[in-house]
């Protein structure tokens, strides 16, 4: 098959991304060129950053133009480099996730990304990326036969923005985008947001000052956060075409992923307390390359009451089994022993720092009964964990219950893609006849499901049996 190459929007993308900082003098000089003289003292200041970008361009323009790539219904090959030649070939057998984006800009340019990882690439990186032109993308998402179609609804991917939103990666989205606005606009812009936040905390009266301010920005953030998971996930909506599940979602960046089912390492069922309360469950998978992003979730069934019809169509090899073993009887104070210690903690810790700082005592003080909260909410995470902790095998399959943070899950994991099983004992473990079962999934990062205080010869007993 002939060699194509790239979109020409790919040209500024061999460029890292450290150099692109060269660009903020040019755009930070611009309110000076309708002052008189203002250009040519602005030129003289910024020419040597400018030529740096104009080269690193032309090299750019020169790697692009030996980057070569070619496709067909068998394997995926791609040529590059300068001065040494590099070809990659990966089988699509092989490939775990193909994902296809098209942000705005290269929507407006005619252009796509693809990217395809398989499971013995970078767990940060995709294996191969491109950039193409819209109708040549086309080539490397599946064909369009017929499938299981599933459309969500607007209220579910609502409710899995409020449950999924981080409130600290809000803040830090936030403060980017008013650093950078203050940059290119100016100082006003930052000083407008600032008043806005004093006038509110002063409106809180009841709570010290400074408290209010942390708990607005907090509040901001997640709101933050809430939306850009919205923009990102919504529309929403799945197809199962034989062994391919094609996930659609995006608003102002529209993506499609393509997950070989085969790939898929284990299915995870979330749910936050919240959403425990209200029995709602939401459906992730892990396969190498969906989600690989940390702002995009790797959801299949959003948050809903009933999802195994949902589930039975998109997966009906994999079915999750009754949980056989639990946790003993008193382990529920092993459960609870750090929100305990963290209540038992906080308030000593308020008054100690308000004895050692008087001019900031109430606000210690305020601080420390304010984190009570969260204390109380893992206490509350803990208590249900324990109550639906467990383990089960049936029909080659694994079921794992259990809390990770402040998320409880239920894993369902084909004993194929099972790669290791740990049996875990303290000294406290073994007087009591209890252990942690840690097992290990393939996937791209090695973290293990853990399920902890069963008891021992139970689980002996359990993987005898397997």
């Amino acid at each position: 098959m002939k060699a194509r190459w790239e979109h020409p929007a790919a040209i500024p993308g061999h460029i890292p991304y450290y150099y692109l900082l060269l660009l903020l003098p040019l755009l930070r000089g611009v309110r000076y060129v309708r002052l008189p003289n203002g250009f040519p003292r602005w030129l003289r200041g910024t020419w040597f950053d400018e030529a740096v970008i104009a080269s690193l361009l032309v090299l750019s323009a020169v790697a692009w133009s030996k980057r070569t790539y070619d496709v067909n219904e068998h394997r995926l090959r791609l040529c590059r480099g300068i001065f040494w030649q590099r070809t990659t070939r990966i089988p699509l057998r092989w490939v775990t996730t193909l994902t296809v984006e098209r942000p705005l800009w290269l929507r407006l340019l005619r252009a796509a990304r693809v990217s395809a990882d398989t499971d013995g690439g970078n767990h940060r990186l995709a294996d191969v990326r491109l950039t193409v032109w819209r109708r040549q993308a086309a080539l490397f998402l599946p064909d369009s036969e017929r499938g299981v179609y599933l459309r969500a609804k607007t209220w579910r991917m609502v409710l899995l923005s409020l449950l999924s939103s981080d409130s600290f990666g809000g803040v830090l989205l936030l403060t980017a985008a008013v650093r950078q606005s203050s940059v290119l606009l100016g100082e006003s812009i930052r000083n407008t947001v600032m008043d806005n936040l004093e006038a509110a905390a002063d409106a809180m009266a009841a709570i010290p000052r400074t408290a209010a301010l942390l708990i607005l920005v907090l509040a901001v953030g997640w709101l933050t956060g809430t939306v850009r998971h919205l923009l990102r996930h919504l529309p929403f909506a799945l197809c199962r075409r034989e062994d391919t599940l094609t996930v659609y979602m995006g608003t102002i960046t529209k993506r499609i992923h393509c997950c070989a089912v085969g790939a898929v390492n284990y299915i995870d069922i979330r749910q936050t307390l919240a959403a425990h309360i209200l029995r709602l469950y939401t459906v992730y998978i892990n396969c190498t390359g969906y989600g690989k992003d940390k702002n995009t979730l790797a959801v299949v069934i959003p948050p809903c009451r009933r999802f195994r019809e949902e589930w039975q169509l998109l997966f009906p090899h994999l079915r999750p089994c009754t949980v056989t073993l639990r946790p003993a009887k008193r382990a529920w104070l092993r459960y609870l022993r750090l929100p305990l210690l963290l209540l038992l903690l906080l308030p000593i810790a308020g008054q100690a720092a308000g004895w050692a700082f008087p001019v900031w005592r109430e606000l210690a003080v305020y601080l420390s009964i304010l984190a009570v909260l969260p204390c109380l909410w893992l206490g509350a995470v803990r208590m249900v964990a324990y109550h639906v902790t467990g383990v089960g095998y049936q029909e080659g399959q694994y079921s794992l219950c259990y809390a990770h943070r402040l998320t409880l899950h239920r894993v369902t994991v084909p004993a194929e893609k099972v790669a290791a099983v740990h049996i875990r004992r303290s000294l406290w473990q073994r007087r009591r006849g209890v252990c942690d079962l840690w097992v290990y999934s393939h996937h791209e990062f090695r973290r293990p499901h853990k399920v902890r205080h069963l008891k021992y010869d139970e689980v002996k007993q359990l993987l005898k049996e397997v």
